[in-house]
């Protein structure tokens, strides 16, 4: 109990340096999928206390633990006991060590990590070298990168589930940024480990007038900043991740390669590198290892309007912390149009579409872009994807939409094993039941859930004037955003359309908020964010 009471004191000290906001980092001494400074930073604490067996673990456990027992926590921190020494004095001491650990866990940063906390023989003594170096613990693929591929507590569906609902989520709020041009066209939504949401893609239309938009707002919505990037032209912004010091954007500046850092905070430019890899080309996709970045992307596109898929020759773009390029790596033989690339362990995954956007193509590599395998996916007709996302178990998740055996473009969602072999094939489309030969069901999100299945983002309408019906979802000229949720099997959970009778929607995007909610990429004329009850 007098321990209790310490360590509640603790937290009030360090509160006064910072405002604690949880922080899902990866430090998971419990090994229940879920990083916690309520368990796993009081168990490490009681730990360099001498505490054991019920002291230890009292009230300190995550209830799917499966490192639950005081001599399993003991042995683990044990045989690790080198790697708690976070400020490298040659000792680990509660007051020091544990404390950085904790205000790390609370999303301390910055100076306000460090004040106060480092041992007079310390020689990791800086904020920065700390970061880094807790990043190496809280990697938990043993990739040596602190990534998505470890964050899955940022997806709350990814990290705990006690019964999947069989009902879909309800809309808590909207809010819409516009750009500077008619309209604007975001393609990618990201949930910031720091709170917030942001979005990147356009706001006018290429070759003439589209600009770089980047909007970030608050975790109620509210808009922090935005940013506008390049002159009036050929600009796209395609996707974005986020390091340590900022936000790192990729599409292209007139017709050209780039990738542009941002500050977290303000929106601020910290740097734009731009290359020529031939012709139209344009960056879609990046991620972060421990040598640099890799980029996927296309060069020498035939369609060079065409935001989507440009029948180009696919492209590997490895390049260094600041955005140099050291490399690249002609995949143009096995895909046209690479649109996303994720890390799962010591592999890399690359998907998009195939020559003449025939078919989906998931290809695998090692961390230098060597091949591993090769994979085609589709009918008879045009497959297109753009939607891919890893699930934990290593298991890949494609969607995109497809006119092969259907009426009109309908969703198409493939999961396959580690592998790259197909478990199960899902064609879905037309919800509100309309004529489904003027129907376009376009989908271009996807996330895995940890009970197998996976949530899909598309869009649903029809785009003819000789066309139009009504009913009681409402007009199929008023396209809505078109949510669907798949289980394990690939069967149907639930699916729903949300939008507005004054405006078309169309979901470009999803991501997971830190509270178990959705959160909605909108096509709206701007970019539009939707809040979405939380699910499970």
């Amino acid at each position: 109990m007098r321990l209790k009471q310490f360590f509640f004191l603790l937290i009030f000290k360090l509160s006064c340096f910072s405002e604690p906001s949880f922080s899902n980092f990866e430090l998971d001494v419990d090994d229940d999928a879920k990083t916690e400074a309520l368990s796993d930073g009081l168990l490490i604490i009681r730990f360099m206390f001498g505490l054991d067996e019920t002291s230890l673990i009292t009230d300190a456990v995550g209830l799917n633990a499966t490192r639950d027992s005081s001599d399993e926590i003991i042995d683990y921190l044990s045989a690790n006991s080198e790697k708690l020494d976070i400020d490298q004095n040659g000792q680990i001491d509660a007051l020091t060590d544990g404390i950085l650990i904790l205000r790390d866990l609370f999303g301390i940063t910055g100076e306000m990590l460090v004040i106060g906390a480092l041992a007079e023989n310390a020689t990791r003594i800086n904020s920065q070298e700390i970061s880094d170096y807790l990043k190496t613990i809280k990697d938990s693929d043993g990739d040596g990168v602190f990534d998505s591929n470890d964050a899955f507590p940022l997806d709350p569906l990814r990290s705990s589930i006690d019964e999947v609902s069989t009902t879909p989520p309800n809309i808590e709020w909207i809010t819409s940024i516009s750009g500077s041009e008619e309209e604007s066209h975001a393609h990618f939504i990201l949930a910031s480990r720091e709170g917030g949401y942001l979005q990147v893609g356009e706001t006018g239309f290429i070759p003439n007038s589209a600009k770089i938009l980047v909007v970030k707002i608050s975790e109620n919505g509210q808009l922090e900043w935005k940013k506008e990037i390049g002159v009036r032209g050929h600009n796209l912004g395609n996707s974005l991740i986020e390091i340590d010091d900022g936000y790192l954007i990729v599409g292209a500046i007139n017709e050209d390669s780039a990738i542009i850092k941002i500050d977290k905070h303000t929106g601020s430019i910290i740097y734009v590198k731009t290359y020529d890899q031939g012709g139209s080309d344009a960056f879609e996709n990046v991620v972060e290892t421990t040598e640099g970045l890799i980029a996927v992307g296309y060069r020498y596109a035939e369609d060079r309007q065409n935001t989507f898929f440009t029948e180009g020759q696919g492209l590997i773009t490895f390049l260094d912390r600041d955005g140099n390029q050291t490399g690249s790596k002609d995949i143009a033989s096995l895909i046209a149009h690479p649109y996303r690339i994720k890390k799962f362990n010591d592999e890399i995954l690359i998907s998009g579409l195939s020559e003449d956007a025939l078919d989906y193509t998931l290809i695998k590599t090692d961390i230098l872009g060597n091949l591993i395998w090769h994979k085609t996916f589709g009918g008879e007709s045009h497959d297109h994807n753009f939607a891919f996302d890893v699930n934990s178990d290593g298991s890949f998740f494609m969607s995109g939409h497809t006119l092969s055996n259907t009426e009109n473009w309908d969703t198409y969602t493939v999961k396959t094993d580690n592998d790259g072999v197909i478990e199960w094939t899902k064609t879905m489309g037309n919800p509100r039941g309309f004529n489904a030969r003027f129907i376009h069901d376009e989908a271009w999100g996807i996330k895995a859930t940890i009970d197998g299945g996976a949530l899909i983002i598309a869009g649903t309408g029809d785009e003819y004037e000789s066309y139009s019906e009504c009913n009681d979802f409402g007009c199929s000229d008023r396209w809505r955003a078109y949510l669907i949720r798949l289980d394990a099997s690939g069967d149907l959970i639930w699916e729903a359309t949300y939008g507005d009778e004054e405006a078309d929607w169309a979901g470009e995007d999803i991501c997971f908020g830190n509270d178990g909610s959705l959160i909605l990429a909108i096509d709206n004329g701007q970019f539009g964010f939707v809040k979405l009850s939380a699910v499970n």
